[in-house]
């Protein structure tokens, strides 16, 4: 196997493939190129809109104009928006804002970013829900990719996970 790029919370990364190192409360943000590279993001439940937007534009610059063949999110998809209620944001940054703060608006602001290059297929998703603690390893293979995840921080074996359309 390729040695992954590790990615820590606040931070992009790219390779044939990509370890989120300590996903809990956060989303991972990963483009599957047309080359079979992969771009990912690590933003956690605190990250601010501003920091995801310029994680945004920076895996943009590295992708050129390379053709998107699938995004992926994975992580917690539930822990953001706004409570019923008092309409107070549930995070302190990306996942309260009015451009990301609900799953619908996420999947919707980062495809209508890089849908022009986008050849075929939606978005896919894998929720872990809130509660989790886990390293999630993606890896670009001739059929799309794997999604493998283990407890955090451990070095237990890989298990395999599923991804479906958002």
């Amino acid at each position: 196997m390729v040695e992954e790029d590790r990615i820590y919370e606040d931070e992009y990364g790219f390779g044939a493939a990509i370890e989120y190192v300590g996903v809990s409360s956060c989303t991972t943000i990963t483009l599957h190129l047309d080359d079979d590279t992969l771009l990912g993001i690590h933003a956690a439940v605190g990250t601010t809109e501003e920091i995801l937007t310029l994680l945004l534009a920076q895996i943009d610059q590295v992708r050129a104009l390379r053709a998107v063949r699938q995004i992926y999110f994975v992580g917690d998809l539930t822990t953001f928006g706004y409570e019923r209620g008092t309409g107070e944001a549930r995070g302190s940054g990306w996942v309260g804002s009015r451009t990301y703060g609900s799953a619908p608006r996420l999947f919707n602001a980062v495809d209508s970013r890089f849908r022009g290059g986008i050849a075929r297929g939606g978005s896919r998703c894998f929720n872990h829900g809130p509660g989790e603690d886990r390293d999630y390893r993606l890896s670009a293979v001739a059929a799309g990719i794997t999604l493998e995840y283990r407890a955090a921080g451990s070095q237990a074996v890989w298990t395999q996970a599923a991804v479906h359309r958002c």
